[in-house]
């Protein structure tokens, strides 16, 4: 599809009625209104609400009294054949995607489809002034925008792919459109051809050019001319067509032009207009066909000769065809049987070009069909028919009448249309049209893959939808199952690649074509397994085998590289499979991963698919921030420290259309491609050219290497060391404690006799990185005080164990590639805010605990860390326990929240260390800070603080997750709901609610 704005004449006023009223009737000669449509507008959407849409209109764009050009009229060319593609849904949606586009989402604006004998297209008049903000938009580089929009909605609604702007990958020269419209509308070679033809030549010589004369000479000696326009330079041909100097070669511009030559100079006889006899072109250009043939000169010189002749009024028919060969050959084919035989030979070409079938006359007894065919105006909806409405090709290629029935069409061998079959809403059906024709046969073929590889056959409309989106394979709808031996005989000498498969016990057993019973139920898995042995459906059967879900447990590769599985199963070797997806979700492939790491995909990928296997357990999409990786291990290493979604590509050398896939889809997310450490040639050049950043492992080779196992893993940052009563309780006595910090930020407290001694001995300073383990344990004797039979309180010596503690320093998880690394190397990259304000803070100190008794005991201050500004910062972690937020307290109480990437849903907070292990001690939870925190002073138990009451019951669910056995006890807000409890159901709870 082609989109380009259509510019105002500047010595015509802007008129938005006289232009909606052009669309709306479509008055020009051969051609005809479509379909029409009103845009935001409380007037209506039709045609007949036309006259007060734009009475509306205007009253908008009066209040905008002092700007002339109000209007923004643009045009949408298809190719031949794409007008039955789209339904009426489809062209409004891609309406609307250009408004958006181009800044004018909200505004007012009409909309109409024209057909004529070739050309579908679709004008769009857009009022530039919103009728809300009155904003007047000017969208900037439009053409950029509308080659963008163009690209996204082909590959959208599948239409054939015109080649813009993003699709030259060189400094090729192709045919503008204008040019393409020219030639398509006359049948007449462009100026545009003309220079093309030459372009090496006109290069080889304009390089050589020392000044503008010697330019000048040069372009005179094709029939060029080239002018300043704009910005720019044009080349001019003798009959007024133009082209862009720089869409001949980049050379041409204005810029390397004026560069190499110096400021422009008009040729001599621009400069001082002499009568001097120009040079004769050595190559001139010439009014020519695009089709030629021997037999043609006689009829195009008499076509020349008519231009001779005293000219028509410039709206008439004559006037048209005396200036356009196409439309001369249609006025002469009347009388001249030859130039019929061109203009069929015109149609020949397009044909081959476009792939469009033209229509030929048919027998009389189709006339119903088609007159039923064509009265149905709009393509049929799978949601609009009840018995039908699960799957998602009903409507292919079918209409719906005014009455909600469904009209599939039937054709002959030759593609003619003899009969129509009408379902009614109910799924009663009713043939329409020819009866006696045989072999008639509805094809469903969304991926055009007819010429090769399983077809599937069946008399059924209903189970051929439902088959199709289970296999995404071509299915033959016979009019008549006894037709089949006719049918199977024209598709095998038709498509010779292609192999037969039955799947309607109506229709008669064929030599060597399988059959296959569809199951009981609809459902499209079954359906799918059903015929995945007779289509080789590889990738699905590898997958429906696996039964277990991979984690370390069972998997060895998991284990030996510390991944985690996600979306992953395990085979019957113990192979990770990986399925890959198409945009639809549905798995077309499976990567498989031995033991030692090695891949392989199940089957082949057309290189022109993208398939892709996505990690994100939240379902959070693409709205913040999307990491593409080459491969599954590197995803899987990647979401674990950045909790971002990830996205793999099956073939990792498509990591850049993967990325340009997504930011064509996602707009607003920003696109990280993560690559391995070893830079390839052309990684900065696609990088640039997607304008995206690239990040690489700056402590291994790769990111899957920073999950490996590491004696570093169980290493914990020294917080702090000494003696003090025991869990901090002024009661108990002293004992000697170690304070620890483990790699997701987690602190606790470890006591124990000598246990800081032996800190002490490795020399470990508060900051290094340490593993505590007991070494041995000896048997003692110590001396035991207790009281005698009497009361009076004696001394026994007893025997006992002591913990031998081992203290070792490692090396700090920043210099060492392990999953902390690497979530604080990513984290400026992915936003995680969180984790770079948690680790640039420091534990408070016991002044600052004193200070602020209302945030708690010293049990609860345990877990906070204060900035350089002294905000106390209050950890909050999700249901995994994962430090993704922070709650940040000012001095004055006030807090504020801090986040990182991931899901706020069942953000928590444990004030006073951790919950209880022992099933018979209740767990509280509380919806607000000072609650939790009063409990926590006031039962001396672990209170889970919720953040936000809407939090409450994802955590609670969470809670009871972990600890099923435990009784929860909630104090809630009078605001909170009644049915947060129902989760819960599973063990009594206590809900009480501050008054």
């Amino acid at each position: 599809m082609i989109a380009k704005k259509i510019p105002k004449n500047a010595h015509i006023a802007d008129n938005y009625k006289e232009l909606a009223h052009y669309i709306a009737a479509a008055k020009e000669a051969g051609e005809k209104l479509d379909r029409f449509w009103i845009a935001n507008c409380g007037a209506g959407e039709s045609k007949e609400d036309l006259d007060l849409a734009l009475v509306e209109i205007e009253a908008v764009r009066r209040l905008k009294p002092d700007v002339k050009d109000k209007s923004y009229h643009m045009i949408v060319s298809f190719r031949p054949g794409e007008k039955d593609r789209l339904s009426d849904q489809d062209l409004k949606d891609i309406a609307e995607t250009y408004a958006g586009a181009l800044g004018f989402g909200g505004h007012q604006y009409v909309a109409g489809t024209h057909i004529n004998t070739d050309n579908f297209h679709m004008h769009i008049a857009f009022n530039r002034v919103h009728p809300e903000t009155l904003q007047l938009v000017t969208p900037y580089r439009d053409f950029k925008i509308l080659d963008r929009v163009s690209r996204q909605l082909e590959k959208k609604y599948g239409l054939f792919v015109d080649n813009g702007m993003a699709q030259r990958k060189d400094n090729s020269a192709k045919l503008s459109p204008s040019a393409r419209d020219y030639e398509s509308q006359t049948w007449q070679e462009s100026f545009q051809t003309h220079v093309l033809g030459h372009r090496d030549a006109i290069l080889k010589q304009t390089t050589e050019a020392k000044n503008w004369p010697e330019l000048h000479d040069v372009l005179a000696e094709y029939d060029i001319r080239i002018k300043k326009r704009g910005n720019g330079f044009v080349l001019l041909g003798p009959d007024g067509q133009g082209m862009k100097a720089s869409a001949l070669d980049r050379s041409m511009s204005k810029a390397a032009l004026e560069k190499k030559l110096g400021q422009f100079k008009p040729p001599i006889a621009e400069q001082k207009a002499t009568q001097a006899k120009p040079l004769r072109p050595k190559r001139r250009y010439k009014r020519r066909p695009i089709l030629r043939h021997p037999a043609m000169p006689p009829l195009w010189r008499k076509y020349l000769g008519t231009q001779k002749l005293t000219p028509a009024p410039p709206s008439s028919l004559v006037s048209r065809s005396l200036s356009n060969w196409k439309l001369f050959l249609v006025s002469e084919a009347y009388r001249d049987p030859l130039a019929a035989v061109f203009l069929i030979a015109h149609q020949e070409m397009l044909h081959l070009v476009f792939g469009e079938d033209h229509p030929t006359p048919v027998t009389k007894l189709a006339n119903p069909a088609l007159k039923a065919w064509q009265e149905a105006g709009h393509w049929a909806k799978a949601k609009s028919l009840s018995w039908l409405s699960e799957t998602r090709s009903t409507g292919r290629g079918c209409r719906m009448d005014d009455e909600g029935n469904l009209l599939v069409p039937f054709r002959d061998r030759n593609g003619h249309l003899q009969a129509v079959r009408l379902y009614s809403p109910e799924g009663k059906s009713l043939n329409i049209g020819n009866e006696r024709a045989r072999g008639l046969v509805h094809l469903i073929d969304t991926r055009k893959q007819i010429d090769k590889g399983p077809v599937i056959f069946t008399a059924d409309y209903a189970d051929a939808v439902k088959i199709h989106d289970a296999t995404r394979r071509p299915v033959m709808v016979l009019a008549d199952p006894n037709d089949m031996r006719q049918v199977l005989k024209e598709h095998q000498r038709r498509y010779p690649d292609s192999n037969a498969i039955i799947a309607d016990p109506a229709i008669p057993r064929q030599p060597n074509v399988p059959i296959v019973s569809l199951p009981d139920q609809d459902d499209a898995t079954d359906i799918r397994r059903a015929f995945a042995q007779t289509t080789d459906d590889k990738a699905f059967m590898v997958w429906d085998t696996c039964t277990d879900w991979a984690n370390s447990k069972n998997s060895a590769w998991l284990k030996a590289t510390g991944l985690r599985g996600y979306g992953v199963k395990l085979t019957d070797k113990g192979n990770i499979a990986v399925p890959l997806r198409d945009r639809f979700g549905r798995i077309e492939n499976v990567m498989l991963i031995d033991k030692q790491g090695r891949q392989s995909l199940v089957q082949d990928t057309p290189s022109d698919q993208m398939l892709t296997h996505r990690i994100d357990p939240q379902r959070r999409g693409d709205q913040d921030t999307l990491i593409i990786a080459r491969d599954y291990a590197d995803a899987a290493a990647l979401h674990r420290a950045t909790n971002c979604p990830v996205m793999t590509p099956a073939r990792p050398e498509d990591w850049a259309d993967l990325a340009r896939q997504m930011c064509e889809k996602n707009n607003n997310a920003e696109i990280i491609v993560a690559l391995g450490a070893t830079e390839q040639p052309d990684d900065a050049e696609k990088a640039t050219r997607l304008g995206m950043e690239i990040v690489r492992p700056k402590m291994a080779t790769s990111f899957k290497d920073y999950a490996a196992p590491h004696d570093g893993n169980k290493a914990s940052r020294l917080i702090a060391s000494g003696t003090a009563h025991y869990k901090f309780d002024p009661e108990k006595s002293e004992s000697s404690f170690v304070t620890l910090q483990d790699a997701n930020g987690i602190e606790r407290t470890l006591w124990g006799i000598d246990i800081a001694q032996s800190v002490d001995q490795a020399d470990a300073k508060p900051g290094d990185w340490i593993t505590l383990e007991v070494a041995e344990t000896k048997e003692v004797e110590v001396e035991e005080e207790y009281r005698d039979e009497t009361g009076h309180i004696q001394t026994r010596t007893i025997k006992t164990h002591r913990n031998v503690w081992k203290t070792q320093i490692k090396d700090d998880p920043a210099k060492t590639p392990t999953m902390t690394a690497l979530r604080t190397e990513l984290a400026p990259t992915v936003g995680d805010d969180a984790l770079q304000a948690w680790q640039a803070s420091k534990p408070a100190d016991k002044q600052t605990i004193k200070a602020r008794p209302e945030l708690g005991t010293a049990k609860a201050w345990a877990q906070y860390r204060v900035d350089k500004d002294g905000k106390v910062l209050i950890p909050l972690r999700d249901g995994g326990n994962r430090l993704v937020a922070l709650y940040q307290v000012d001095a004055d109480g006030s807090g504020e929240m801090s986040t990182g990437p991931g899901s706020d849903n069942g953000l928590h907070h444990v004030v006073g260390g951790k919950l209880p292990k022992n099933p018979k001690e209740p767990i509280l939870i509380a919806d607000d800070l000072v609650s939790a925190l009063e409990l926590n002073r006031l039962t001396e138990k672990p209170v889970v603080w919720t953040v936000t009451t809407e939090n409450l019951k994802a955590v609670a669910e969470t809670v009871r997750r972990f600890n099923p056995k435990h009784e929860i006890v909630i104090a809630a807000s009078d605001a909170y709901p009644e049915e947060i409890s129902k989760p819960l159901k599973q063990k009594p709870q206590r809900t009480y609610r501050n008054r």
